[in-house]
């Protein structure tokens, strides 16, 4: 019995669409929409990338205050101050050197060394190689500030040790100090960010002829109204006089901690307003 298609040649054909390509117009349209998205993203990749560099930057300095905080409690209330004084008789000084200090070493109660142990385990206060194999500071990185070009600065900020004899007059420089002197702790700077040294200014003086790690912590320090915002008239910059504060790296603020321990992100003409780092003592 046939079927109703029995004997036909049934034929199927399939049709395949052939896709048509990009003209040229089409092309350059794409490419216009890229680069405006990159255009936009860019800057705000930008943006989160300095936000987060200065969110480490502003940790660091916290941790560094509430090191300081807690050296003050093990120490009779004193706090490392002007980074260079070889006064041995202050009381409480954690440093206590085996073999004996030169005098040239004798740079007993700077911040970045005396502070490190309340930081890092390995380190102390013992000798002058802090007790990590006189690594320089080469492996504090609670001591850097992840915006800041590198260098050969191990250390990336620096302390107040400006000695007040009265309001707005800066006369010498601070030893180390007790800290419930300082009138308004919450207001009143104890770090910053440390300056760009791109012409090796400092590091040429401070950092040559292998010093140690004792001897490299003497210099962070800030003493002179010209370490704010660099000399205004006279000869050109010097180690002792140039700035030593960078006001707008992170966002165009800085960033400072405090003498009560907290830090916070601060505009450019606060930071370097002597008034921000008067301390209130002015014996």
């Amino acid at each position: 019995m046939r079927t109703p298609l029995s004997g036909r040649l049934l034929v199927v054909v399939h049709w395949r669409r052939i896709p048509s390509a990009f003209t040229l117009i089409e092309l350059l349209v794409v490419l216009a929409l890229i680069g405006i998205l990159i255009g936009i993203l860019l800057p705000a990749l930008k943006n989160a990338r300095a936000s987060g560099r200065a969110t480490v930057c502003l940790s660091h300095q916290r941790s560094i205050a509430t090191a300081m905080a807690m050296y003050a409690d093990d120490s009779k209330r004193i706090v490392p101050r002007e980074c260079g004084t070889t006064d041995l008789s202050i009381p409480a000084v954690p440093l206590n050197s085996t073999p004996p200090l030169s005098d040239a070493e004798k740079v007993t109660i700077s911040w970045a060394f005396n502070l490190r142990p309340y930081l890092d385990p390995v380190a102390t206060t013992r000798d002058k190689t802090g007790g990590v194999n006189d690594d320089r500071f080469a492996g504090a990185s609670y001591y850097r500030d992840p915006a800041r070009p590198r260098d050969r600065h191990p250390l990336h900020y620096v302390d107040n040790g400006f000695r007040f004899r009265e309001p707005g007059v800066v006369g010498g420089t601070k030893a180390p100090a007790p800290l419930d002197l300082v009138r308004g702790p919450s207001s009143t700077l104890y770090l910053t960010c440390f300056n760009d040294d791109g012409d090796e200014l400092r590091a040429g003086n401070w950092l040559d002829g292998d010093p140690s790690t004792l001897q490299i912590s003497q210099f962070y320090d800030l003493w002179s109204e010209t370490h704010l915002k660099g000399a205004l008239a006279g000869p050109a910059d010097t180690p002792a006089t140039a700035q030593r504060i960078s006001p707008g790296r992170h966002n165009g603020s800085s960033v400072g901690a405090f003498f009560d321990a907290h830090a916070a992100t601060i505009p450019p003409d606060q930071v370097t307003d002597l008034a921000m780092w008067d301390d209130g003592d002015y014996r």
